[in-house]
Parts: structure tokens; sequence; C-alpha cells
């Protein structure tokens, strides 16, 4: 009877991996606005709400705004590149190439005039989270925690501590 219940219980979680899987894949294949918030932490990505060319991209605890809101656009001919784009002045997010390096990158917004590799971004869905590559360093958005005003980056993804570069796509239309 035990056997029985755990192979019923190991289907279950099966689905029920899935099902959210596929929520997490029909919501970025959407162009409603939507968060993105950081796995760990209650907070979202965002940018500065000022009208420049380009702008810092941070994480805080503001959700329902603007410049914190962002819209998924599939990349022509690819099945999990998009371009990332900021509700506040549909600017792109991108990486800053000249700020740029095996390391680290510093993530930006721009205005969508500059079309190259540096503004999209890989989307690797897993059930309880998404992982957000950008295509010109191969590097994950991955945002610490450390002081009000977060700076977000690219880095190569660490074998320990994950959870930097975990994200969640979560409807922010309301």
């Amino acid at each position: 009877m035990d056997a029985m219940f755990k192979n019923i219980w190991t289907i279950n979680a099966f689905f029920l991996a899935m099902a959210i899987h596929m929520v997490n894949v029909i919501h970025i294949q959407t162009a409603t606005p939507y968060c993105l918030q950081h796995y760990t932490y209650d907070l979202y990505l965002g940018q500065e709400p000022t009208f420049n060319k380009t702008h810092d991209v941070f994480t805080s605890k503001e959700k329902f705004e603007r410049h914190v809101t962002w819209k998924f656009v599939k990349v022509q001919g690819s099945a999990k590149d998009y371009k990332v784009i900021n509700d506040f002045e549909n600017h792109l997010l991108a990486i800053d190439k000249f700020e740029t390096n095996q390391n680290e990158a510093k993530v930006i917004t721009r205005a969508p005039d500059a079309d190259d590799d540096s503004n999209i971004w890989t989307i690797d869905v897993e059930p309880s989270h998404a992982f957000l590559i950008n295509k010109f360093s191969g590097q994950y958005l991955y945002a610490p925690n450390n002081g009000a005003h977060n700076l977000a980056f690219t880095r190569p993804l660490a074998p320990v501590n994950q959870s930097l570069f975990k994200w969640q796509v979560i409807d922010c239309s309301s």
C-alpha cells in the first residue's frame, strides 16, 4: 500500500510541476505587463522613472508601477529568446557592452534604437522560477540585496547560491 501511495504522489508531483511550467511559459509569451520578482527577496526589477536615453536597472520593493513592469516580445525565429521592454518608456533591458567583462556586466535599459544581442534575453523556465540569460554576454541576470538601490548585473551562473539568479514572472496588469 505504501508503494502505491508513493507512486501516486510521485505522479501527482510530476503533473503539478508540469502545470507550473506551463503557466510560466504562457506568461512569458504574452504582451501583458509583468513584474520580475527576485526569487529570494521580495524585490522587483525596475529602472529609474526618468526620461533619459539609458537607465540603471535595480531591484526595489515597488510593485505595480510602470517603471517596474515589463513586457516580453519574442525574437522571431527563436524558441526562447525575448526582448524585455520596460513599460515606462518602452526601453529595452540590455547590458552595457562597454562595461562588460567575463565576470560581470552592468544591466541597463536603453532606447530601442540600437538593435543587437546585448538586448536579447534567453528565458530558461524552470518549474518554480526562470533564469534570464543575456545573449551577448552569455551571463545570467543577477541581483544582490545590498542596500536601498540594488543595481542589477549579469554574471556567470554560480555552481552554488543560484537563488540570486532566479526570477519569478508575476502578472502586474492589475
